[in-house]
């Protein structure tokens, strides 16, 4: 956890920061490319997190954004 938001394990990128990038059409080697730290395997971990948790991180996306 990250600010209380959900984050990759041992870093403070956000699952939902990641699905901002993709929602705003990064592609995945776009988003690695851009995002030190981030590995694939935790870029598919959020993708995973994502589908399982959608309407924690939808409204993690919406709070963000209100911000």
């Amino acid at each position: 956890m990250c600010g209380g938001r959900a984050c990759i394990r041992k870093t403070r990128i956000t699952v939902w920061g990641l699905v901002n990038s993709r929602q705003l059409g990064a592609a995945d080697e776009q988003i690695l490319e851009n995002i030190v730290g981030l590995t694939p395997e935790g870029l598919c971990a959020a993708w995973d997190y994502y589908g399982e948790h959608q309407a924690e991180i939808d409204e993690d996306l919406r709070v963000n954004e209100a911000d």
